[in-house]
């Protein structure tokens, strides 16, 4: 009998992003973590991420015998379809006029959001995301004079994560070893390819900012990974 391999066994490339969200954090402390309702930031073209990490090797009577690893802040820049200026506003913490739709740009409010979206591989299958916490820059753009040539330009933000005060309530494997830890984190990503997600959580992705807790009461029916 021929064995069946499962899809997360698939060779793939990611071909696909959609469903940008953000959403303030309303609180992030030692014993709560909330935040308000996603908004859809935008429509976006490219997602690219860079993760600040070192490795440093410690000597002892000459030889390398301990390796320190540390990981820094996550940096997202996104391409994005030019946002409402209410949306530019509201993520950089500056003002806005809804009654003469203008944005006020000066000094800026620093404020926290998380972010989610999922990106989709070339075998059709999705990977969802949500970074608990960080801070957008105030966004670069670039607009050229129109001629007769196809190029247009969009608007490139920069998202900074980092980790969450707040300790989230997880699960740790180390070998044949499992147990339950605590700690802060930057964020999360489910592959449905696992066959974890039930149908609810895919279609709810952006409807609340998904934490290991919901995922734990929200996910736990399997769903049928046939396309």
């Amino acid at each position: 009998m021929a064995t069946v391999s499962s899809p997360v066994d698939n060779v793939f490339e990611f071909r696909g992003v959609e469903d940008l969200f953000y959403a303030a954090i309303l609180e992030d402390s030692e014993t709560n973590y909330t935040t308000g309702t996603p908004k859809r930031l935008s429509y976006t073209a490219i997602i690219s991420k860079e993760v600040e990490s070192s490795s440093e090797p410690h000597y002892y009577d000459n030889k390398a015998m301990i390796t320190v690893n540390a990981k820094g802040a996550e940096t997202f820049t996104f391409t994005v379809a030019p946002p409402k200026l209410e949306i530019l506003a509201d993520i950089t913490g500056q003002s806005f006029d809804p009654e003469l739709g203008m944005l006020i740009e000066g000094e800026i409010k620093p404020k926290f959001f998380a972010i989610g979206y999922r990106t989709k591989g070339t075998d059709g299958y999705w990977r969802y995301v949500w970074k608990y916490k960080g801070s957008f820059a105030i966004p670069s753009e670039e607009v050229n004079t129109e001629s007769d040539s196809i190029d247009t330009t969009n608007t490139e933000l920069t998202f900074t994560a980092i980790s969450t005060v707040h300790k989230f309530e997880h699960k740790q494997v180390s070998g044949d070893t499992t147990s339950t830890v605590n700690r802060s984190i930057t964020g999360i990503v489910i592959d449905e390819r696992y066959g974890k997600m039930s149908q609810q959580l895919k279609d709810n992705w952006t409807s609340k900012v998904y934490t290991p807790e919901l995922i734990k009461s929200e996910a736990t029916s399997t769903v049928n990974l046939s396309k």
